[in-house]
C-alpha cells in the first residue's frame, strides 16, 4: 500500500523523530515486511512516500502522527511508482561497502539531504523523472552473524594487507559460496582479532536489510540527461559516508537491479529520508497547505440544537464534519481575524445567509460594499418586508439616519455619550490631549438632544448663533449643562470663545459639509428605529463604502450606528429576559469603528440579547488595548486565518502547541483555525475548511432593493429641502 507523507510548515528534529519511528517499525516487524521508503520528483513537486503492507500501516500512522504533530498519511495509487509503457528507466543500485562500519548518522551544520532534494528537483528535461527508493526490512540474524565475523576479520592481523580487504569484502558478499570461502580462509591467515567486538559497534544495533536504488525515467532511451541526471544524485550520496565506510555502485541497468542489501542502522536510514526543517530552501518541496488540528469528538449537532450558524466543515484527514454555533455559543460573540483576502467576508457571508433563513434579526456595517451586495442577494422572498437597505452613497433614494433621534425611549444623555464616543473615536482625541475640546463638544451634544427634532447638522449653529443658543439652553433639564452655558462659557472672552471653538468647528465642518452626510443625518426622524429593528428581528444591511463616501465619512457613519445599536440593545432592560429576541450584529473591518463603549458592551451584550457581535479584522495592532483584551475575554469563539508574523506567535500561543506560527502564517485560502464553544466550554482548536456561499440571483436582488427603498427611503429632492432649511 502506497502512502503519501505530508508535513506542515514548522517541522523539526526530523532525523530524531524519524530514526525512532524505525526502531519501533523494527520491534514491531516480528515477521520482516519489507518496507520502501522513497523521495520522488512526481506531479510537479518533491514528494515523501511510503509502500508498506497492510499489517504495517496502522503501526507507521500512529508512529509517525506522533513523532510529527501535523502530518498527514493518505493513500495514493500504486502505480504511481510504476514505469509507463513508454518510458525507460536508468537504475543504480547503491550499498555501503561494510556492513559493520557506520555510514554518517548525524549532520553538523546542515542538512546533507538538502544537497540531494536540490539534485532530484532539477528537472531541467520535461521527459525525465526521478525518485530515490530505500527498501528495507529487519536485518535476520544470520547477517548479524556475518557482520560480526567481517569485524572480527578487520580487526585481526594478516600477513597481507590486500588479502584481509579481500576477506573482508567477501564475507559481506550476496553469494553464500564467497562468503563460506573466505571465512574459511580467515581462519588460515587472519589472527588476533577480538572474538566479541565492542558494545557500541554497529553490529549490536537494530539494523535493517537495505537496498537503496536511484532511478530515473526518461522517454528517450540512453537520454545523456537521465544519465547525467543519475550521477549527480549518486555523487550526492557521497555526502552520507564516514571515514570508516563508503557507498559503492553494486549494479546498474535499465530495470530496477536485484542485489545484496547493505546493513543499516536507523540513523542512517533517517539520515537519508527524513522530513526536512523549514531551514532547508528547496523549491518545490511538496508540504501540507495548511496546519492540520484534531476536532473534538462531539461537536454541537442539528439533533442537539435547533438551529445552527455554520462555521465550516473539519479539515483533518477524512473528517469532514459540519461545524456550527448554535444561538447560546453567539451570544458570548464571535471574532474573525486574517489578513485581507483570505476568506473573512465568504465566513461572514454564510453565516448571515443562515440567520436569515433562520429567522433571526440581522445588521451588517460593511465597509466596502461587496459583503452587502452579497449580503442583499442571499435574503430570502419571504423576508422582504424585513429588509432596511441602509446605503448612504446612494444617488437616488435615501434611508434617513438620525442618531440623536430620542424617540425610541433611550436615555437623552446616553444618546449623547454614544454620539460623543463615535467622534472621539474618528477624532482621534483623549481627554489628555484636548480636554477644553471634548467639554465643549460634550454639553453641546447635551443641550442638542433637549431640542425638538433636534440633528446633528444643528450643532454648529448652537456654537455660533448667541440667539439660537439661548433659546436651546432654556429648554435644557440639566442644571450642570444650564451652569456650564451661563456660567462658564458666558465668563470666556469673545477672542478666547472664538479660539476655544475654531478648533471643534474645523473638525466637525470636515464631516457635516459633506453632502451625503448632510443628506442622511439632517433628518429629524430616522427612517427606521433600531429599537424596533430589534425586537421585530429586522434585516438592517449598511453599505459603508469607502469609495463613495470617503474614509472619515465612512467611518463616522458606521461609528455612529454601532453606538445607536449598543444603545438600543441596553434599552431592552425594560422587557423579560425571555422575550428578547436575539438579534445578531456583523461588523467587517473592525477597526474603523470600534469605540471605547464597545469593550463594555462585548461583556453586557448577552444579558439583552443584542447585538450579539461577529466581529473582523485583519490584525491585532490596528485595534485599542483595550478592546484586544476585551475581545480575547470576552468572545467565547475565535476564527484565525492566515495572519501575519507579528499576530501568529500570540495566536499560536492563544490555541497552545498544535498550532505553531509557521502553520498560521501559511494557512491556504478558505482554511481557518477556530476555538468555540460547545455547552459553554473552549472546545480547543481544531482546523476548518469555510463553505462557498450559495449562488445569487439577479432579478432577486432588483426586486428586493425596490421593496426596501419603498418602506423605507425617501426621495432625495425631499430630503435636499429639509436639510437646506436647517441653513437658513
Amino acid at each position: 500500500m502506497l502512502h503519501r507523507l505530508t508535513l506542515p510548515a514548522g517541522t523539526q528534529n526530523g532525523k530524531e523523530a524519524m530514526a525512532a519511528v524505525l526502531r519501533s517499525v523494527h520491534a514491531a516487524n516480528a515477521a520482516r515486511h519489507p518496507v520502501e521508503l522513497v523521495v520522488a520528483d512526481h506531479g510537479g513537486g518533491i514528494q515523501f512516500l511510503i509502500d508498506c503492507p497492510l499489517v504495517l500501516r496502522s503501526l507507521l500512522l500512529v508512529h509517525l502522527l506522533d513523532s510529527f504533530p501535523g502530518a498527514k498519511l493518505e493513500r495514493v495509487d500504486d502505480d504511481l511508482l510504476r514505469s509507463a509503457n513508454n518510458r525507460k528507466m536508468q537504475c543504480v543500485l547503491l550499498r555501503p561497502d561494510l556492513d559493520f562500519e557506520y555510514l554518517r548518522r548525524d549532520s553538523d551544520r546542515y542538512d546533507p539531504m538538502t544537497a540531494v532534494l536540490s539534485l532530484l528537483k532539477q528537472n531541467r528535461s520535461s521527459s525525465s523523472h526521478a525518485r530515490i527508493a530505500i527498501r528495507l526490512r529487519p536485518a535476520h540474524d544470520r547477517r548479524y552473524r556475518w557482520a560480526k565475523r567481517s569485524q572480527y576479520v578487520s580487526d585481526g592481523r594478516c600477513v597481507s594487507k590486500m588479502l584481509q580487504v579481500k576477506l573482508v569484502r567477501g564475507l559481506v558478499h550476496h553469494q553464500r559460496s564467497f562468503r563460506w570461502l573466505s571465512a574459511i580462509l580467515a581462519r588460515c591467515f587472519v589472527f588476533g582479532g577480538s572474538a566479541t567486538p565492542q558494545k557500541e559497534s554497529k553490529v549490536y544495533d537494530c539494523l535493517f536489510e537495505t537496498q537503496l536504488t536511484i532511478q530515473v525515467e526518461t522517454q528517450a532511451p540512453g537520454s545523456a540527461d537521465a544519465q547525467e541526471r543519475v550521477s549527480d544524485i549518486v555523487g550526492g550520496f557521497s555526502l552520507f559516508g564516514s571515514n570508516d565506510n563508503r557507498w559503492a555502485v553494486a549494479a546498474v541497468g535499465n530495470e530496477r537491479p536485484v542485489g545484496h542489501a547493505g546493513l543499516l542502522s536507523p540513523e542512517e536510514i533517517a539520515l537519508m529520508w527524513h522530513p526536512v526543517d523549514d531551514a532547508v530552501q528547496v523549491a518545490k518541496l511538496h508540504r501540507l497547505e495548511s496546519v492540520e488540528v484534531e476536532p473534538p469528538i462531539t461537536l454541537p449537532s442539528a439533533g442537539r440544537h435547533s438551529r445552527l450558524t455554520p462555521l465550516g466543515r473539519t479539515a483533518y484527514r477524512k473528517d469532514s464534519r459540519l461545524v456550527g454555533l448554535p444561538i447560546e455559543t453567539l451570544r458570548r460573540h464571535v471574532y474573525v481575524t486574517g489578513k485581507t483576502g483570505v476568506g473573512k467576508s465568504s465566513l461572514m457571508l454564510s453565516m448571515m445567509t443562515a440567520n436569515m433563513r433562520d429567522n433571526y434579526g440581522v445588521a451588517l456595517i460593511d465597509p466596502h460594499g461587496d459583503l452587502y451586495l452579497d449580503a442583499v442577494a442571499q435574503t430570502p422572498k419571504r423576508r422582504t418586508n424585513d429588509l432596511i437597505l441602509f446605503d448612504p452613497g446612494s444617488n437616488q433614494q435615501l434611508v434617513p439616519f438620525n442618531p440623536l433621534d430620542v424617540s425610541g425611549g433611550i436615555d437623552r444623555g446616553r444618546i449623547a455619550d454614544g454620539v460623543l464616543s463615535a467622534f472621539v473615536k474618528v477624532f482621534g482625541l483623549d481627554a489628555a490631549s484636548a480636554p477644553r475640546l471634548l467639554h465643549i463638544f460634550r454639553n453641546a451634544l447635551y443641550t442638542l438632544v433637549e431640542q425638538p427634532e433636534a440633528t446633528l447638522i444643528g450643532i454648529n449653529r448652537l456654537l455660533t448663533d448667541a440667539q439660537y443658543r439661548k433659546t436651546a439652553v432654556a429648554r435644557v433639564t440639566n442644571p450642570a449643562v444650564r451652569e456650564f452655558w451661563h456660567g462658564e462659557f458666558g465668563r470666556w472672552h469673545e477672542r478666547d470663545r472664538a479660539q476655544f471653538l475654531a478648533s471643534l468647528q474645523n473638525k466637525l465642518g470636515a464631516f457635516l459639509s459633506n453632502r451625503q452626510l448632510q443628506l442622511v443625518l439632517g433628518q429629524p426622524k430616522s427612517g427606521f428605529n433600531l429599537r424596533h429593528v430589534m425586537d421585530d428581528g429586522g434585516i438592517l444591511l449598511c453599505n459603508l463604502s469607502k469609495g463613495r463616501l470617503g474614509e472619515d465619512s465612512a467611518n463616522l457613519l458606521g461609528a455612529l450606528l454601532l453606538s445607536s445599536l449598543q444603545l438600543a440593545g441596553e434599552s431592552r432592560a425594560d422587557i423579560p429576559e425571555a422575550e428578547r429576541r436575539d438579534f445578531i450584529c456583523y461588523v467587517d473591518e473592525l477597526q474603523n469603528y470600534s469605540t471605547t463603549a464597545l469593550a463594555t458592551s462585548l461583556s453586557e451584550a448577552r444579558k439583552y440579547r443584542a447585538p450579539l457581535f461577529v466581529l473582523a479584522n485583519q490584525y491585532r495592532e490596528q485595534l485599542a488595548p483595550e478592546l484586544r483584551s476585551a475581545i480575547v475575554g470576552n468572545c467565547g469563539s475565535l476564527v484565525t486565518f492566515q495572519v501575519g508574523s507579528e499576530d501568529a506567535p500570540f495566536w499560536s500561543r492563544h490555541f497552545g502547541g498544535s498550532v505553531t506560527p509557521e502553520g498560521l502564517m501559511t494557512m491556504p485560502k478558505f482554511h481557518a483555525v477556530a476555538n468555540i464553544l460547545i455547552d459553554g466550554m473552549p472546545s480547543g482548536p481544531m482546523t476548518i475548511k469555510t463553505l462557498p456561499p450559495p449562488k445569487a440571483i439577479a432579478e432577486k436582488v432588483k426586486k428586493l432593493k425596490r421593496q426596501a427603498l419603498r418602506q423605507f427611503a425617501r426621495p432625495r429632492a425631499e430630503l435636499e429641502e429639509k436639510t437646506d432649511a436647517l441653513f437658513r
